[in-house]
């Protein structure tokens, strides 16, 4: 297995995809300096409550982050939503500061 090919290959499918995803969004909010600012945050978020570098924990956390947004939006006003995402993760933190899964650095 050529793992320099199979490495660039994989880079090359998600620039492709992460550039069809780009082209979306522009069809739904428009040309601004704004665009994919909302998703960076929650994908941020959603990272660093399940663990950096591990896909179950992205997975996890997807589903924590999503579950918060929709006590939020039920509980409080649309404005403080953000307000509990961000607390979740900060109590993520504090408490797994590798999040869920992931491992110790160093």
């Amino acid at each position: 297995v050529n793992v320099k090919f199979i490495t660039t290959l994989g880079f090359a499918i998600g620039a492709a995809l992460a550039g069809i995803a780009g082209g979306l969004l522009v069809t739904l909010y428009g040309v601004n300096a704004g665009v994919g600012t909302n998703i960076s945050t929650k994908a941020f978020i959603m990272i660093m409550i399940g663990g950096a570098g591990v896909t179950s924990g992205a997975i996890v956390g997807g589903f924590v982050l999503g579950m918060a947004e929709a006590v939020g939006y039920d509980l409080l006003p649309s404005s403080m939503t953000y307000l509990l995402i961000f607390v979740a993760m900060i109590v993520f933190l504090i408490f797994k500061p590798n999040g869920l899964f992931g491992k110790p650095w160093g």
